[in-house]
């Protein structure tokens, strides 16, 4: 009997060690409700993106192919001017970046957000699977 107390208590030692660091861990994170109604939002948007894309992949990949070559060729027709400057102000991209600065800030801003990207992605792959 003695001996099965002992395994017991070591048992409940490693399981009340591992129960205090996965709470730091928690702790670490620093989760208030703010976050956690932003995590549970990229993971709905991510689910909806994955289901979508499953479902109307086709579709959406064709109509984004024939406007992007409608706009080229009416462009190069002078029909119409796109304004490349003006697109660059709105998605916030300076005319001196390249793509790798453009990928560096992507890249920063998914170390600053680690748990949205991870929510994004688990909500993107189940929604793909469901769809």
């Amino acid at each position: 009997m003695d001996k099965s107390a002992n395994i017991q208590d070591k048992a409940m030692g490693a399981f009340e060690k591992a129960k205090t660091a996965f709470l730091d861990w928690i702790n670490s994170l620093d989760l208030n409700s703010k976050k956690i109604i932003e995590i549970f939002a990229f993971l709905g948007v991510g689910f909806i993106a994955g289901y979508f894309l499953k479902k109307y992949f086709k579709y959406v990949l064709l109509s984004l192919v024939a406007i992007i070559v409608a706009a080229f060729i009416l462009q190069y027709s002078s029909i119409i001017h796109i304004d490349w400057i003006k697109i660059r102000q709105i998605l916030g991209i300076a005319p001196t970046d390249t793509i790798d600065s453009v990928f560096n800030v992507a890249i920063d801003w998914i170390k600053a957000n680690i748990l949205v990207t991870i929510a994004s992605i688990v909500g993107f792959l189940l929604g793909y699977k469901v769809g």
